[in-house]
């Protein structure tokens, strides 16, 4: 059964909390198992659990919020999503855990934005070291800044991570937008390049940019 809980603001750009009020959005990245990005996958990148012990993490999501998948047995980064809706409580079991009694029921609806085909993910071994979030390891241990299941990454490293699965997806950068709501351009007549604001100053895409590139490859 379903149990709504309303999800506290956070600190980032601009998404929507539970009572419709804008807020600041985070970029999260969860670190998950093979079996449980399978379930996921599977639910057509739907709805997304999370563990007990993440329950503070999870009262901060909010509508608008950026979710980055990380493989661990893998080591790969496949999908993004965006965060649909507050937080809610749900024990139907999906997701697996060998922790007795761990059901990931801190849920949130989500969308997918980017989705890799599977021997198209990008490998943690190449992109990690680049990351800001792993510099506060000395650099023979930034693996082990991936570890722990729900990170808070900066906005730099998301961007990063999903412009190269932009280019993996061969999508276009998205323009910015004038003031009048048309894509400006540059130089010559030259549309604009990589909009680093995005909506609210905190998103790449909108939601007709996320419906193109969203879509899960065939046969997974």
């Amino acid at each position: 059964m379903m149990t709504a809980r309303p999800g506290g603001p956070s600190f980032d750009s601009l998404g929507t909390d539970a009572g419709g009020q804008e807020v600041s959005v985070n970029y999260w990245m969860l670190s998950i198992s093979e079996e449980n990005f399978k379930v996921t996958r599977e639910q057509g990148y739907t709805v997304q659990g999370f563990g007990v012990r993440q329950r503070r993490k999870t009262d901060r999501m909010v509508k608008g919020d950026r979710i980055l998948f990380y493989v661990r047995g893998q080591r790969v980064f496949p999908a993004t999503a965006t965060v649909a809706s507050t937080v809610f409580e749900d024990e139907e079991p999906l997701w697996t855990s060998s922790q007795a009694n761990e059901r990931f029921k801190y849920r949130v609806r989500i969308t997918a934005d980017f989705v890799l085909p599977d021997d198209k993910h990008l490998r943690v071994i190449e992109i990690g070291p680049r990351m800001e979030y792993v510099r506060r390891w000395p650099p023979e241990m930034w693996p082990f800044a991936l570890m722990e299941e729900l990170h808070l990454l900066p906005r730099k490293d998301f961007e990063f991570i999903e412009e190269e699965m932009r280019k993996i997806l061969g999508r276009p950068s998205p323009q910015p937008i004038s003031n009048e709501g048309r894509p400006q351009r540059g130089v010559g007549g030259r549309r604009g390049g990589f909009n680093r604001g995005g909506r609210g100053g905190g998103r790449n895409n909108g939601p007709g940019q996320r419906a193109a590139v969203g879509q899960a490859p065939q046969n997974q």
